[in-house]
C-alpha cells in the first residue's frame, strides 16, 4: 500500500516539475489546439472571456496497453490525477475522471484550456455535447415468441441501459434491476439541475436510478421493450427473463423544461456499467440517445465515444444505438455513427422505413419503433395505465439490445460480430424508398437458426408460429 502511494506521488511529482503552462496569446492558442480540437470548438474555445467556463472531455494518453487490466486502471488513474491537478491551478472544476477509460471531463477556464493545449499527454479535447432521448405490438413481429418456445428467454443475461432512469417499482419492472447509478449535473448557470435523487452530480445504488414519478418516462419504456416481464395487463419485453443494469445520465435543463444528456454523464455511465463486466453476462448496453447533427459516414476520429465502444466491443458486450430521429435517409447521429456502435433504425408493423428514422451507410439493422407500447408512468402526458405507447428509433434499438440477450442464451460463445452478421442476414429485408437502400428487420427466429441449425427440427417452434398467425 504504501509503495502503491509512494509511486503515486512520485508520477504527480515528476508531472508537474516537468511541465508548467504558459500564458499564450489567440494565435498561439489556435495553433496549440489545432491538433487536439475541432475548429467548431476552437471557435467556441477563443471566445471564453475572463470567468467563463467551457464543459469539456479529454482524452488522454496512457503508456502501455489497454488490455492490461489493473497495470492500465492504475496508469489511467495516475494521468488522471496529473491533468486534474495541472487544471486545479487554473480555476477549472474537474467533473468526472473515468476509472477504465482514459477520459475525464471538466468545466475548464481558458487558461485550463491553453493548460491542455499545452500538455502531451492530452491527446484529444471535445465539446461536452447534450443529447436528446430520441422519442418521436411489435415483440411478435419480430419472432420473440419462437425463441421461448425454445426456453431461451434471456435468463442468466444483463442488459444495460442508459437513459433517464425507471420506475423500479413499474410491475414490468420489478425486480429486475441488479445494480443502478445516477450521473448528472447541476450547473444553474446553464440552467442545468441533477436529476440524482439525492440531489448530488453522483448517486450509486438501485435508488440511483429510480424515478418514481417520471413525466415522460422513456427510461421505463425504454427498459421495458428490452427486457420487460409481462402479465394479462402488461405486454412482455423481448428478453424478458433478462435482468438490467439501470443508469440515470440525465439533467434538468431548465430553459427547455425538459430532461437532457450529457456526453460526460453518459461516458461515466458507461464507465460504471464496464465494471461489471465480470460480475454479469452483459449482453449488451442500450443507448436511445443521439444529437441533432447526422453523419453520412462513420464517425470514430471526432466522436468521444470511440475508444469506450471499442473496449467494450472487445470485452464482448455489444453498444446497441439509436439512429436518430432527424429524418435523414443517408446520415446517422452521433454515437450511432461510431463503427463499433451497432446502429438501429425503425419501421412500422408492415415493415416500411418510417419516415423519421435515419438510415444511411453507417446504419446496422432495423426493428420496430412505430406505435410501441411499453412501461410508462401515469404521471406522464404520454401514459395511460401505467403504459405508453410512441414512436421513435429509441425504442427500435432496445428491439436489438434484447435480441443479443437471447441470442448470447442461445450461443454464449458467439462474438458480437458474429450475432450482428446472422442478425444481418436472416433478417426480414427492407428497402428504404427514400434512398433505395435496403437493411434487415431483425428476425429472432431465423436469426436463432442460423446461429444453431439444430433449432431448426424443433417441434416447439411450428405450433407457437402458427398461434401468431392466428393472433
Amino acid at each position: 500500500m504504501i509503495r502503491s502511494l509512494l509511486s503515486i506521488v512520485a508520477f504527480l511529482l515528476m508531472f508537474s516539475s516537468a511541465y508548467c503552462a504558459n500564458p499564450l496569446n489567440s494565435n498561439s492558442f489556435r495553433k496549440a489546439l489545432q491538433s487536439k480540437a475541432s475548429a467548431e470548438f476552437s471557435k467556441q474555445a477563443l471566445a471564453l472571456k475572463d470567468g467563463e467556463k467551457l464543459p469539456v472531455i479529454i482524452r488522454f494518453n496512457v503508456s502501455g496497453k489497454l488490455s492490461q487490466g489493473q497495470k492500465t486502471e492504475q496508469m489511467i488513474d495516475n494521468t488522471g490525477r496529473a491533468i486534474s491537478k495541472q487544471l486545479s491551478k487554473t480555476h477549472s472544476r474537474v467533473h468526472h475522471n473515468l476509472k477504465y477509460f482514459p477520459l475525464m471531463s471538466a468545466f475548464a477556464t481558458r487558461k485550463g484550456l491553453e493548460t491542455l493545449a499545452q500538455l502531451n499527454e492530452v491527446a484529444q479535447i471535445y465539446a461536452n455535447k447534450r443529447r436528446k432521448m430520441v422519442l418521436s405490438n411489435s415483440v411478435p413481429h419480430v419472432n420473440a415468441p419462437a425463441a421461448w418456445a425454445k426456453g431461451f428467454s434471456g435468463a442468466g443475461q444483463v442488459v444495460a441501459v442508459i437513459d433517464g432512469g425507471i420506475e423500479i417499482s413499474h410491475p414490468m419492472l420489478s425486480g429486475k434491476t441488479v445494480k443502478g447509478a445516477c450521473f448528472s449535473t447541476d450547473y444553474p448557470q446553464e440552467g442545468l439541475y441533477s436529476n440524482c435523487p439525492n440531489g448530488t452530480e453522483t448517486q450509486y445504488g438501485i435508488a440511483a436510478a429510480d424515478v418514481p414519478n417520471d413525466y415522460v418516462s422513456h427510461g421505463s419504456w425504454v427498459s421495458g421493450v428490452a427486457a420487460g416481464r409481462g402479465s394479462s395487463a402488461f405486454p412482455n419485453g423481448v428478453a424478458k427473463d433478462a435482468k438490467l443494469i439501470e443508469v440515470n445520465a440525465s439533467s434538468f435543463d431548465s430553459f427547455t423544461l425538459a430532461d437532457t444528456l450529457l456526453d460526460w454523464d453518459i461516458l461515466a455511465g458507461m464507465d460504471f456499467i464496464y465494471g461489471f463486466r465480470k460480475a454479469f453476462k452483459i449482453a449488451a448496453v442500450n443507448l436511445s440517445l443521439g444529437g441533432n447533427k447526422t453523419y453520412a459516414s462513420h464517425c470514430d476520429s471526432i466522436s468521444p465515444y470511440t475508444t469506450v465502444f471499442n473496449r467494450f466491443t472487445a470485452a464482448g458486450i455489444a453498444v446497441v444505438v439509436a439512429a436518430g430521429n432527424n429524418g435523414n435517409a443517408n446520415g446517422i447521429s452521433d454515437p450511432a455513427c461510431v463503427s463499433s456502435a451497432i446502429a438501429v433504425g425503425s419501421v412500422d408493423d408492415l415493415d416500411r422505413v418510417a419516415s423519421f428514422s435515419n438510415g444511411g451507410i453507417p446504419l446496422d439493422l432495423l426493428a420496430p419503433g412505430v406505435s410501441i407500447t411499453s412501461a410508462g408512468d401515469n404521471n406522464g402526458p404520454y401514459s395511460a395505465h401505467r403504459l405508453i405507447t410512441g414512436d421513435g428509433t429509441s425504442v427500435s434499438a432496445p428491439f436489438v439490445a434484447g435480441a443479443y440477450a437471447i441470442l448470447k442464451a442461445i450461443k454464449p460463445g458467439a462474438s458480437i460480430a458474429q450475432i450482428l452478421s446472422v442478425l444481418k442476414t436472416s433478417g426480414e429485408l427492407v428497402r428504404d424508398t427514400r434512398s433505395g437502400r435496403a437493411y434487415r428487420r431483425i428476425d429472432l427466429r431465423a436469426a436463432m437458426i442460423a446461429l444453431d441449425p439444430s433449432l431448426r427440427y424443433n417441434p416447439e417452434i411450428v405450433p407457437m408460429l402458427q398461434l401468431l398467425l392466428l393472433d
